[in-house]
């Protein structure tokens, strides 16, 4: 990299003139200035010199054409899975990684992510296939999809006090500690703000289970984090807004394929995954005082998603807490397309 920043490669390229987006660009400058972005040619050399490296390709399933660049050690793994799976599968962090995606821009976030979790050797693929294409680069054959299966309580993962998880607090037993926001002004979002005052103050009896966190300190750190930002909402305000007719945004931030466990209905729905938020929602959300309730299986997906709308400029922004596996466990109402139901199954 150091040689290419002094004598850079010259290849075929389309100048990049950002997203169009002011917060958008604000926030993938903040991502370059961790991330150091592979030109084609070095990966090239990479991968014609047999370099020990990791591919890794983030793109989403709407965004892959059939093709992928080859390397010995490869996989792929869209940004909300990552998130949750990338420690189970790449397990050495000094390993050399390079993400990929369709024009490098998810990529970014997803190494950022990777640098976040202790991975020392991250680069992101400037340009993406895109670049790489358009450089004349080989481009063929079909990515394999990792595929995480999912076991019924038989890793023994690490207790709440271990990894230092705050959500296996009952919310009737004692209120958290709320995270510092300004009263809004717009009058739905005070409604809300004010439903959410009276639920810290006297918290609602509901049925849940323990948490004891993600079982990944890593994980469970850039949650802490998250949690010190955005609010947690419990399933008993959200019905609450629902049975008011209050207006808000549900966001399902799930994986497509997680949408088939059924899903809360609410009048206003986005459904789109983690890894198309930040290139998608501006465009398809304009409006920054909205209320906005995100949710997921159960409440990890959502908290990043809610961080990061945040971060974007939304201003009154909410988690849905423990998911939707929390709503039904509560006993609430959802539709898994064969009608309202509310049994959930355990993980």
């Amino acid at each position: 990299m150091d040689e290419e920043r002094n004598h850079p490669t010259d290849y075929k390229q389309v100048a990049c003139s950002g997203s169009s987006l002011e917060d958008l660009d604000k926030l993938m400058a903040l991502k370059k200035a961790t991330i150091d972005e592979m030109p084609p040619p070095v990966l090239k050399k990479l991968l014609d010199d047999k370099e020990e490296i990791v591919l890794l390709d983030v793109r989403e399933p709407d965004h892959k054409d059939g093709g992928e660049i080859e390397a010995f050690e490869s996989y792929s793994l869209t940004y909300g899975k990552l998130l949750f799976n990338v420690l189970r599968e790449l397990q050495y962090k000094d390993a050399v990684i390079v993400v990929y995606s369709k024009v490098g821009l998810i990529s970014l976030v997803s190494a950022a992510t990777l640098k976040e979790f202790g991975y020392k050797n991250v680069y992101s693929l400037k340009g993406g296939v895109t670049a790489w294409k358009l450089a004349g680069y080989p481009y063929e054959g079909a990515k394999k999809e990792v595929k995480v299966e999912v076991k019924k309580e038989v890793e023994k993962k690490p207790s709440a006090c271990k990894t230092k998880v705050n959500c296996s607090k009952k919310p009737f037993e004692k209120a958290e500690k709320r995270p510092k926001s300004e009263v809004p002004q717009a009058p739905e979002a005070l409604k809300v703000f004010k439903y959410m005052s009276d639920e810290y103050a006297n918290p609602t009896p509901y049925k849940q289970k323990a948490c004891a966190g993600s079982g990944r300190p890593e994980i469970d750190a850039l949650m802490r984090t998250a949690r010190g930002t955005v609010e947690e909402m419990s399933p008993m305000v959200l019905k609450k807004m629902i049975d008011n007719e209050d207006e808000f945004i549900l966001f399902d931030a799930r994986e497509e394929k997680q949408r088939s466990e059924g899903e809360i209905y609410a009048d206003d729905v986005i459904e789109m995954t983690r890894g198309n938020l930040e290139f998608e929602i501006m465009n398809k959300l304009k409006n920054k005082d909205a209320v906005i309730v995100t949710y997921c299986r159960s409440g990890g997906r959502g908290l990043f998603a809610a961080q990061t709308l945040k971060k974007l400029g939304y201003k009154n922004v909410y988690n849905l807490k423990g998911g939707l596996k929390a709503w039904a466990t509560a006993g609430l109402p959802f539709d898994n397309g064969l009608g309202v139901v509310v049994k959930v199954n355990a993980e």
